[in-house]
């Protein structure tokens, strides 16, 4: 059953000559396959997730190692993170997704390249980078 609101959708639809299509893209085949992909993005969410939250512990005993201040550089990526979420999630829907998820990896391959120098500046740029990356997996700024 379509309820016509008077605005917009059906109506509009209508207005155009064009009959609305009832239930359309929804089914049991559509629903079961709709499923199954929520299942698969579940799981790769999940082991990003995951390594991602493991990857805070590590990244404070290499700082630490490096006789860096973690703190110091921790603020460097929270901060960045502030600034770069209040515009960056709207450069993802702009441009899509797929071209989102692949600077999503290539930012880690140079955060991951700038992690492999004990100098300060270097890895202050890594905390950034790594602000733009979170602000682009996470979709930030919508």
């Amino acid at each position: 059953m379509l309820i016509d609101t008077g605005a917009g959708g059906d109506a509009a639809s209508r207005a155009k000559g064009k009959q609305p299509t009832k239930n359309a893209g929804v089914g049991p085949d559509r629903s079961a396959e709709f499923k199954k992909f929520q299942w698969q993005w579940l799981a790769v969410y999940l082991v990003i997730m995951l390594a991602d939250w493991l990857q805070g512990t590590h990244m404070y005993t290499l700082y630490s190692s490096y006789g860096q201040t973690p703190g110091t550089l921790f603020a460097v990526g929270f901060t960045s993170s502030a600034i770069f979420g209040t515009f960056l999630g709207l450069y993802v829907d702009r441009y899509g997704r797929r071209l989102g998820c692949i600077t999503f990896c290539v930012l880690e391959i140079v955060i991951n390249l700038l992690e492999h120098y004990n100098n300060f500046y270097l890895l202050a740029v890594g905390r950034i980078v790594r602000a733009v990356y979170v602000c682009v997996r996470d979709r930030k700024g919508h």
